[in-house]
């Protein structure tokens, strides 16, 4: 087959061809077989099929040491982001030579949650390749809380670091939970850090405290950080305030993550202390659950209100974000957003006080169901009215199973709920709308329902990704 560009004589412009290439972002296959049109297309396509590394298996770690063996410029030009999730217990196999990436610059460390690992030599060597790394996130089973601090202590110079279900061994004493102490020669570096994210953890131990108290430690001087999340539950009010106060200069961004309704009335679950933040543009608060007592209420709507209320005056905040999420198979169980909450109460009574700049709110609602285009479209412009005749602009984001689903699946979903098909089960599989509440909880906690996985993705301001009230 002759050349494309040789046959026509005529060239792509370069800014065409990159534009071609970077929408397929994400798909191996395609980038492989637009690398073998051209050479101009093999020189835009290959950047981007090496930019991104990932490492479940030994024979993943094998292979990518081949490649980086005959081709020395896919780690040294091409590779940016390196994802080390490997299955089972990590071992010498999983840790290659893969010599200096000096390039990649995120780094996700993810780990068997169920095992823990001891920051090994072959560990401290693995991550001596990645001296540029400026974004880390950690998740998984650790030995011992000195291992987690000697991990984080080989990367230099962060900008964003983020700790999800990190998990490590504690000692009980009389049914108290001990905690070894970190050694004094351990200091985090966190002079450059901007972002940082201590999300949920299953710990009991509470773990999370011990290294917030480390990463930003008092006798250090404050570092500027702009983004910060904090998971309640895993950090409790006292050490959240701390970290606020200690980062309420610089913040931009604030993120707070309420406790589960049935916690609310503990009292290390109490709504954070009033702080001084005067660059604060946006504060977000997820996720969002409704109570199992009584449908259409979300106590931590009230709890997120209660610390909104806390807050000195912000003129500087323009953006509030509320995410929901769903536990219920039942298609309606998302109607209490739109139809129980007291939007203009709220909006009038409480947020417009705090800030009185206020222009945007954006609402994230993460269903285990499939939920019809006609009534999400329906409920997106009946809340945008309700929220425009008190001068707020909604954003609404809505990700359900659909999403994952084909053009020809979720044609047939739409045809069974409008009831122009039947609803067939598989043999031996139950009617979730016929199952009692019991039996309803054990198959939400056998993952019968899926969500896309976009829990990581900030929300952002294109409009190709919000629906607003303008659509």
């Amino acid at each position: 087959m002759e050349n494309p560009e040789d046959a026509t004589g005529h060239f792509l412009p370069p800014e065409l061809t990159d534009a071609i290439i970077k929408w397929l972002k994400g798909y191996p296959n395609a980038l492989k077989a637009c690398s073998l049109v051209s050479k101009t297309w093999y020189a835009c396509a290959r950047p981007r099929l090496f930019k991104l590394a990932r490492v479940f298996k030994k024979r993943d770690a094998e292979r990518w040491c081949k490649l980086i063996e005959s081709c020395p410029a896919i780690a040294s030009d091409y590779l940016r982001e390196f994802e080390f999730m490997p299955k089972g217990r990590v071992t010498d196999a999983h840790l290659p030579h893969l010599g200096q990436l000096s390039r990649v610059t995120r780094l996700a460390w993810c780990l068997d949650e169920s095992l823990k690992t001891r920051f090994s030599d072959s560990i401290r060597r693995f991550t001596s390749y990645f001296p540029a790394v400026t974004d880390l996130s950690v998740e998984g089973g650790f030995r011992t809380v000195t291992d987690v601090a000697k991990f984080l202590c080989m990367f230099k110079g962060l900008k964003a670091l983020k700790m999800e279900y990190v998990h490590y061994d504690v000692d009980y004493e009389d049914g108290m939970v001990e905690i070894e102490d970190i050694p004094r020669d351990l200091v985090f570096d966190s002079a450059s850090l901007e972002k940082l994210i201590l999300g949920p953890t299953d710990d009991p131990s509470g773990g999370f405290e011990r290294l917030s108290k480390w990463i930003l430690a008092r006798e250090k001087p404050a570092p500027g950080i702009r983004s910060l999340t904090c998971a309640i539950e895993s950090l409790k009010t006292e050490e959240t305030n701390r970290l606020i106060q200690c980062t309420g200069d610089t913040l931009e961004q604030l993120i707070l993550c309420p406790p589960e309704p049935a916690n609310l009335a503990e009292d290390d679950y109490v709504p954070p202390q009033a702080h001084q933040l005067p660059n604060l543009k946006r504060l977000e608060f997820g996720t969002i659950y409704e109570s199992d007592e009584e449908d259409g209420i979300y106590p931590p709507l009230h709890w997120a209100a209660v610390f909104i209320e806390s807050l000195p005056v912000l003129h500087t905040v323009n953006t509030l974000r509320f995410e929901f999420g769903d536990r219920s198979p039942h298609p309606d169980s998302m109607e209490g957003i739109f139809e129980k909450i007291t939007w203009e109460g709220i909006i009038t009574n409480v947020l417009k006080k705090q800030f009185p700049n206020l222009k945007v709110i954006e609402i994230g609602i993460k269903t285990k169901n499939f939920v019809h285009p006609e009534m999400r479209k329906d409920s997106l412009r009946f809340l945008s009215a309700r929220m425009r005749k008190v001068g707020i602009k909604l954003r609404m984001k809505w990700e359900d199973i659909c999403l994952d689903l084909t053009l020809k699946q979720i044609t047939r979903l739409m045809a069974i709920y409008e009831g122009r098909e039947p609803l067939e089960f598989p043999e031996g599989f139950k009617d979730p709308m016929e199952e009692s509440s019991e039996d309803e909880d054990e198959d939400e906690d056998e993952g019968v329902y899926s969500t896309t996985d976009d829990e990581d993705e900030e929300f952002s301001d294109d409009e190709d990704d919000w629906a607003d009230d303008e659509a």
